[in-house]
Order: C-alpha cells, then sequence, then structure tokens
C-alpha cells in the first residue's frame, strides 16, 4: 500500500536475519533479508542498500565490540 504521500512506498513486510558462527580465530557471518515494499522502488536504491546496509551494521557492531 502506499502512504498518503504519492512519492513514498510504505514496506509493510520485512524480514532480516544474521548468523555468527566461531570459526577458529575468525567469525563466519551470514546475513539473510526479505523485504516486500509493496511498489516501485528504482533499482539503484536497492542495490546501494543491499550492499551497504549490512557492510555499515558489521562495521557499527564492531565499534560497540571494542
Amino acid at each position: 500500500p502506499h502512504t498518503k504521500e504519492k512519492d513514498r512506498v510504505l514496506i509493510t513486510n520485512i524480514y532480516s536475519e544474521w548468523k555468527v558462527k566461531k570459526k577458529g580465530n575468525l567469525l563466519d557471518v551470514e546475513h539473510i533479508g526479505f523485504m516486500d515494499p509493496s511498489g516501485s522502488i528504482p533499482q539503484w536504491l536497492i542495490n546501494t542498500n543491499v550492499v551497504d546496509s549490512p557492510l555499515k551494521t558489521i562495521k557499527n557492531l564492531k565499534k560497540r565490540v571494542e
């Protein structure tokens, strides 16, 4: 469904899961996500967030752990 503002799309269904496993001295991190925007979103915006958002989350998590 669209919001009252015609230039916005309301996301009504979203799922995100992080799996972190210790492998020796390293961590294996897996992120699984699904989003149904119920409308049209430009492909460049989707691609940017698919790449940048998980990396940004991991960097922020590292800062909190240190």
